[in-house]
Formats: C-alpha cells, structure tokens, sequence
C-alpha cells in the first residue's frame, strides 16, 4: 500500500500551525525522508491573532525539522500580487493587523 503522506509536486501544504497540522507534516516529511521534494511548498498563514506559543511552535518545526515553512501575512494593497507579504517569526504581526486589514478590504 502507498504511504497517503508522500505527495506528488507540485504541492502547497498549508501548515495552519496546530498540533495536528504538524502531525501532518511530520508524517509528510518522514514519508520523504525528512526532506521535502523542492516543489512541494509549506505555507503558514499568520492572521495575527495566533498566540504567541502558535507562532513558536510554527518556528520550532521549521528549526527543529529543517523544513523551510514560508510565513506569509496579508497587506492591503490596490495590486492583488501585493496582497501577501512574506515575513519571519521575528516581524510576523501579533497585534491583529493583517486579520483588521483583511476585514476592512472586504467591507
């Protein structure tokens, strides 16, 4: 039988940094042998909401895994490929703006 956690690329796991969410790419990992295939990307969401222990979590998997996990936030911005910005555990938001920011743009 197939292991159902090895994945084809092109891929996007979105990686929502809870437990089971790292479960999941923990299993994925070690169905790769602890590395992702280079088109297989893990995303992570920050709405700026999360609690602080979620975004060092999401940083302790990708330090401790060595998986690259890219953090991306929302901006407002006229151009729709501005809209997401990459950012790091160091300069993610913790005060809600991309989840305010998101909200107005849809008022």
């Amino acid at each position: 039988m197939a292991d159902p956690f090895k994945i084809e690329g092109p891929a996007l796991i979105s990686f929502s940094g809870g437990r089971t969410s790292g479960y999941m790419l923990w299993r994925i990992l070690q169905a790769h042998g602890g590395t992702l295939p280079a088109d297989v990307v893990v995303t992570f969401a920050n709405t700026g909401k999360e609690m602080p222990q979620t975004l060092d979590f999401v940083k302790a998997c990708q330090d401790r895994w060595g998986v690259h996990i890219e953090w991306l936030q929302y901006e407002a911005a006229d151009d729709p490929q501005n809209r997401w910005t990459a950012v790091t555990h160091a300069n993610a938001s913790r005060n809600g703006e991309p989840f305010k920011e998101l909200i107005r743009a849809n008022e």
